[in-house]
């Protein structure tokens, strides 16, 4: 199970001047464990999805890592059943919030070197909005309240 840095209030807001079909962000990716090595960031581009379960990761991700699999794993894609290296990865989002030690799978999101999944969304309070024919989406760990449309 990942963890979020103990730290109360952290949060994001990410905001496009027109209405978006994607949430997509800059975070960094770093190895859970270096051995004993200073670890490595990488900047990906992360397309925020509620349909994957879990996190996913380039191949290319991986390779600047400098990781190997500690497991192997199936999913199911349009594409069909495929086998999977599994990582531990520290993700850092925007806001000061570090993910540590996420579970990811390494296959090929496409127009994007991340998908963030519901394992780290789950993890806290997510809102999107399009107001204005702007969107806006928010992310905050840990969860503070619901979010309750029918009662604003």
């Amino acid at each position: 199970m990942s963890a979020a840095s103990q730290k109360q209030g952290h949060s994001f807001t990410a905001r496009y001047n027109y209405l978006s079909d994607k949430l997509l962000n800059e975070v960094e990716t770093e190895a859970w464990d270096s051995g004993g090595q200073r670890p490595v960031k990488v900047a990906s581009s992360a397309l925020w999805d509620t349909g994957a379960t879990i996190t996913i990761i380039r191949p290319e991700i991986v390779a600047k890592l400098g990781i190997a699999p500690f497991t192997y794993a199936q999913i199911s894609t349009p594409n069909g059943i495929s086998d999977c290296g599994m990582y531990y990865v520290n993700i850092y989002l925007r806001g000061g919030l570090k993910v540590e030690r996420v579970k990811v799978l390494e296959a090929f999101p496409e127009n994007c070197d991340m998908l963030i999944g519901m394992d780290i969304i789950g993890m806290g309070d997510f809102a999107v909005t399009n107001h204005n024919g702007k969107t806006t989406f928010s992310f905050r760990v840990p969860s503070e309240a619901e979010i309750d449309f029918e009662k604003t």
